[in-house]
C-alpha cells in the first residue's frame, strides 16, 4: 500500500518505536544512560520486553562490532577472525534478539553496513591494530582493499560481502520479526562520496547488485532499504531511485523540526513514489540535556504522528530513554493511535486555525483531516525550544476552527499527551458548508491533542 505498510494477511503495521542499535550506545560519553557494560543480550530481554509493555512495535538494530557485526579484525575480539569468518557468538546473540523481538511483538530494520565502518576502515570503533581500524576487508586486516572507497567498486570486496549477505539471508530470512533489511546507513558521509553524483551512481551500482542478490536469497521476501544522510541531495537519487529499495528512510535533526519533518515527508514520497520514514530523528545529532531530549521526544512522536506518514519519527538515544523512564510518552501515543488504520481513511493535512483563549500565546497545530473525522495536536513552541524554561502549568483554554469538515454534528475527544488519556468531551456543530468547524478545548500546558468524530462513530 503506497500509504503504509501492512502485513501479508492485510492487517495495517503502523511503526511506533525508537533505535535499539547495540547493548550500549557508542555515543554514551555524550549523554550517559542506563545501560552498564558486557550486557549483551540480556539489555535487549530488558529492552523489547519494555518496548512492548509500552505500545511500541518497532526498534532498528545495527550490524556493528558493538552491535551484532559478523566480520572484523581479530584485534578488536578473539571471537573476530577476518574476512569471510563470522563471529559465530554474536550470529547466536542475534539470534536470541530477533527470538525476543518475535515473543515481544516488536519488528526490528536490521541495519547491515554503517559508513562509520567504512571510514578509516572502522577506526571509530576502536581497539584495532594500532588505530588503523579493524573492517575485515581492508588489505590489513586480510582483505583486499587498500583504501575505503574500493568497498563500492572492488569485485573480490563484493564477492565477500555477498556471501555475508547470503549467510544473513539463510540465518535470518526466516523471521517474521525482521521488518526488513537496511543495507547501507549513511555511507554519503564519507569524504569521497559526499556530494559527488559520479561516485553516487558507483554506490548505486552495489545497492542494485548485493540488495538485489540479498532479496534473492531472503526465503520470506523481507523488505529492504538503503539511505542517505543528505538525502535531498542530487547524489542521493541514484540509490534511492532504485527498484531494489523499497521504501526510503531518512535522519531528520533540526530546531524547527515540525516544519522540517513534513517539508522532508512531502518531498521524499513525492520525489521516489516510496513510503518514507524518519529513523532518526531530534533537535541536534549532538548531545542534548537530558530534559530537553525527553522534551524533543515527545515532540516528535505527537508532530509526526499528526501527519500523514507511515510510522512515527524515531529517536536515537534509547539508553536515555531507559535510564530515565521514557517510555510512557510511546505508551500515550499508542493510546492514542489506538483503532487507527490509515489505509482505510484518507487523512490529509490542513492548516487549522488555532488561538488562546486568554493570555499572549502563541499556539500552533498540526492536524489530519478525512472531512468527518480529525486528528490535531496543539503545542506551544516555547515549551520544546533548546534549553528554554518552561513551567508545566495550565496556561489557557483555546479556540480551534478545522476546514473542509462535511456539515453536521461531531463528538471531540480532548487526551493528555502525558497519560495518554481522554480528559473532556464536548459536541460541536457545522451548520453551514464553507465555514470552519470550531469549538474550545479546556486549559493546557505544553501540548494537547484531540480527536473530532462523528457522534456514534469509533475511535
Amino acid at each position: 500500500d503506497p500509504g503504509g505498510f501492512e502485513f501479508s494477511n492485510g492487517e495495517q503495521f503502523y511503526p511506533i518505536g525508537h533505535n535499539i542499535a547495540a547493548p550500549q550506545n557508542f555515543r554514551r560519553e555524550a549523554l550517559p544512560g542506563s545501560m552498564p557494560p558486557g550486557q549483551g543480550t540480556y539489555a535487549y530481554d530488558h529492552l523489547l520486553s519494555t518496548m512492548s509493555e509500552n505500545g511500541e512495535n518497532f526498534g532498528r538494530v545495527w550490524m556493528v562490532p558493538p552491535g551484532f557485526e559478523l566480520e572484523w579484525s581479530r584485534s578488536y575480539s578473539r571471537h573476530y577472525q577476518g574476512p569471510g569468518r563470522y563471529n559465530l557468538r554474536k550470529a547466536w546473540q542475534l539470534d536470541h534478539v530477533v527470538r525476543q523481538a518475535r515473543r515481544q511483538g516488536v519488528y526490528l530494520l536490521l541495519t547491515i553496513t554503517s559508513h562509520r565502518e567504512l571510514a578509516q576502515f572502522g577506526s571509530f570503533f576502536g581497539r584495532a591494530d594500532s588505530g588503523r581500524g579493524g573492517f575485515p576487508y581492508a588489505e590489513h586486516n586480510g582483505g583486499p582493499l587498500t583504501q575505503p572507497k574500493g568497498f563500492f567498486t572492488s569485485g573480490q570486496a563484493l564477492e565477500l560481502y555477498r556471501r555475508k549477505l547470503r549467510y544473513i539471508a539463510a540465518r535470518w530470512g526466516y523471521a517474521t520479526s525482521i521488518m526488513g533489511w537496511e543495507l547501507l546507513d549513511e555511507p554519503d558521509r564519507l569524504q569521497f562520496y559526499r556530494n559527488s553524483y559520479t561516485f553516487a551512481r558507483k554506490a548505486a551500482d552495489l545497492v542494485k547488485r548485493a540488495g538485489g542478490y540479498l532479496t534473492r536469497t531472503d526465503p520470506a521476501d523481507h523488505l529492504l532499504t538503503s539511505n542517505c544522510y543528505h538525502y535531498r541531495s542530487e547524489s542521493a537519487a541514484p540509490v534511492l531511485s532504485l527498484d531494489v529499495v523499497d521504501f526510503t528512510t531518512g535522519h531528520i535533526y533540526a530546531s524547527a523540526l515540525e516544519s522540517r519533518l513534513a517539508s522532508v515527508r512531502r518531498y521524499m514520497e513525492q520525489r521516489y513514489e516510496k513510503i518514507f520514514l524518519a529513523t532518526e530523528t531530534g533537535v541536534t545529532p549532538f548531545a542534548q540535556d537530558p530534559r530537553l531530549t525527553e522534551r524533543t521526544i515527545h515532540r516528535m512522536l505527537w508532530a509526526s504522528h499528526m501527519m500523514p506518514m507511515a510510522g512515527t519519527a524515531m529517536p536515537w538515544w534509547w539508553d536515555v530513554i531507559d535510564a530515565r523512564g521514557l517510555y510512557d510518552h510511546f505508551a500515550a501515543l499508542r493510546a492514542f493511535a489506538a483503532g487507527q488504520d490509515r489505509r482505510a481513511e484518507d487523512y490529509q493535512s490542513v492548516s487549522a486555525s488555532v488561538s488562546a483563549a486568554s493570555g499572549p500565546r502563541s499556539l500552533q497545530s498540526l492536524t489530519l483531516s478525512t472531512g468527518t473525522k480529525a486528528l490535531c495536536w496543539i503545542y506551544e513552541p516555547e515549551a520544546f525550544k533548546p534549553r528554554a524554561e518552561w513551567q508545566d502549568t495550565e496556561q489557557s483554554a483555546a479556540e480551534v476552527s478545522i476546514p473542509g469538515m462535511e456539515p453536521g454534528p461531531y463528538r471531540v475527544e480532548v487526551w493528555d499527551t502525558e497519560t495518554g488519556t481522554v480528559i473532556h468531551e464536548l459536541e460541536a456543530v457545522r451548520k453551514v458548508r464553507g465555514s470552519p468547524l470550531s469549538f474550545r478545548v479546556p486549559s493546557f500546558g505544553s501540548d494537547i491533542a484531540f480527536k473530532v468524530l462523528r457522534p456514534g462513530a469509533g475511535r
